[in-house]
């Protein structure tokens, strides 16, 4: 009894051990095989299901895995993209390929288990991943007047990714508008605060998301000019730009001051003044370019940068006035004689002195004569002695306005003996007039004795006068008198002759 009782044992203990020899020789020829992949290509972010049959008992527990090569099909670094519980021999694993996954065409797939832990053959096949791209769409808007008035605004949806046919659909604070179309035209009054949106749906390869929104909150910026303190004004002038403004300007605004063209047009504006403010009322100090060009037809505005308006023009025509330049000469008709005449009449010529300019003389700096172009002078000059005039000038838009000129008073040196010994010795023995510091244009000198008889005349300045009159004859001594025209100047005096 004893004895068959060990004999079962036994038994079972050898059909045991053989189950479980076979359970492991069963398994040791179990393979994962990763199927066909459909669908490609594919993109980055999206999804796909790897197929896969499998060979022998897994045990619970066990986790199917999904992996994928790099672009070259290099299983190196695996990256997991899916995993799947079970002990199924035919399923597929769901994945979601990584946003990140390079553009390429050579990538591969596989299923790998953990129990028994098996490494699947891949799909066979280079599969073909694009990036993704990210959709966007913003927004502008192109207005011939001011947005929230009666009038037709223009806005333009422009699209990043949006594929070969994208879908666009307008709305206004949420409620549909308009048509599929990269435009929307409205002329409806439009409120302080409206939305204006476009939703963009992409059609573009790999567009993830594939829809996009953008909005702009419409704010009623008007901007008007206020009225100039004058009506002309002159190149160079500074001048304040007064403007009102309604709407919510935002920080970093800044308001600009511009001039027109001539004739009003506005098509090249000028920038003459800013000043950063989100005021709805304010005054930008400007100045007029110095190089304007003379004009009655010139118009100022005010625009603003945030948000982008432009402000109606001043509605007046303004002057602007080139700038001049006064200046002024002197001249006189008694040049050669300024040295001995008694009286010498000085005349100032202005240029850009206006209609009533205002003339100060002056000699050697002290204030003489009046408040005219003409000066008389009274008393001889000495050599280095100044006449100046000084203009002030009423010409619209003279800079300065005070000029002045100085003319130094340059004598003729002349040299004219007053006594001569005719002896013959050899000392002083001539008469002679010499001259330096102007150049000689006419000479006459006529010498008479004390009862009005000529004893002497010459023409020209080299000649000398001997003490012989004009027979020959020696002179007494005694004093005699000259009659000197040097250079239309006439010169009286006397000479004395001693023998």
């Amino acid at each position: 009894m004893c004895h068959s009782f060990i004999k079962i044992r036994v038994i079972n203990i050898i059909a045991l051990c053989a189950l479980v020899l076979s359970f492991y020789s069963f398994n040791a020829q179990s393979q994962v095989t990763t199927g066909t992949i459909s669908g490609s290509p594919f993109c980055a972010c999206g999804t796909l299901n790897i197929p896969f049959t499998s060979v022998g008992v897994f045990i619970a527990g066990n986790i199917y895995t999904a992996e994928m090569s790099d672009a070259a099909g290099s299983f190196a670094s695996p990256v997991i993209i899916g995993t799947l519980a079970g002990t199924s021999n035919f399923d597929s694993v769901s994945c979601i390929l990584p946003c990140g996954t390079s553009a390429g065409a050579g990538y591969l797939f596989r299923i790998t288990s953990s129990s028994p832990a098996f490494i699947g053959t891949d799909n066979g096949t280079g599969i073909v991943i694009n990036s993704s791209v990210v959709p966007s769409v913003s927004i502008t808007a192109a207005v011939s007047g001011i947005i929230c008035t009666d009038t037709t605004v223009i806005f333009t949806a422009t699209p990043t990714n949006g594929g070969v046919v994208p879908i666009y659909q307008w709305q206004i604070n949420g409620v549909n508008v308009g048509i599929d179309s990269t435009v929307y035209t409205t002329s409806a009054l439009l409120n302080i605060g409206d939305i204006v949106s476009v939703i963009l749906t992409s059609n573009a390869a790999c567009a993830a998301p594939i829809s996009v929104q953008a909005d702009t909150v419409i704010n009623c910026v008007a901007i008007s000019t206020g009225a100039l303190t004058a009506s002309s004004y002159c190149a160079c002038d500074t001048i304040d730009i007064p403007f009102s403004s309604t709407g919510t300007l935002t920080a970093g605004n800044s308001y600009t001051g511009q001039v027109s063209d001539s004739v009003g047009s506005f098509a090249a504006p000028v920038t003459i003044g800013t000043l950063v403010s989100t005021s709805n009322a304010g005054t930008i100090s400007c100045v007029i370019p110095c190089g304007s060009f003379a004009g009655t037809g010139y118009l100022f505005r005010v625009i603003s940068s945030s948000p982008a308006a432009t402000g109606a023009d001043n509605g007046l025509n303004i002057i602007i006035n080139s700038v001049v330049v006064p200046s002024v000469s002197i001249s006189t008709t008694a040049t050669n004689a300024l040295c001995i005449s008694p009286a010498v009449t000085f005349t100032a010529s202005p240029l850009n002195g206006g209609t009533l300019p205002v003339y100060q003389w002056q000699r050697n700096s002290i204030n003489v004569g009046t408040n005219s172009p003409v000066y008389n002078s009274s008393g001889a000059f000495m050599n280095g002695e100044t006449i100046s005039v000084i203009l002030t000038s009423n010409a619209v838009c003279a800079t300065p306005t005070v000029s002045q000129t100085n003319t130094v008073i340059a004598c003729p040196a002349i040299e004219i003996p007053n006594v001569f010994t005719p002896n013959g010795d050899g000392i002083n023995d001539v008469f002679k007039i010499n001259l330096s510091g102007e150049s000689l244009i006419n000479f006459n000198v006529n010498i008479y004795d004390r009862w009005g008889i000529l004893v002497f005349a010459s023409s020209s300045i080299n000649n000398k006068w001997d003490g012989r009159t004009t027979s020959g004859l020696k002179v007494e001594s005694g004093t005699y008198f000259y009659v000197l025209d040097l250079n239309n100047v006439e010169y009286k005096g006397h000479v004395t002759v001693l023998e």
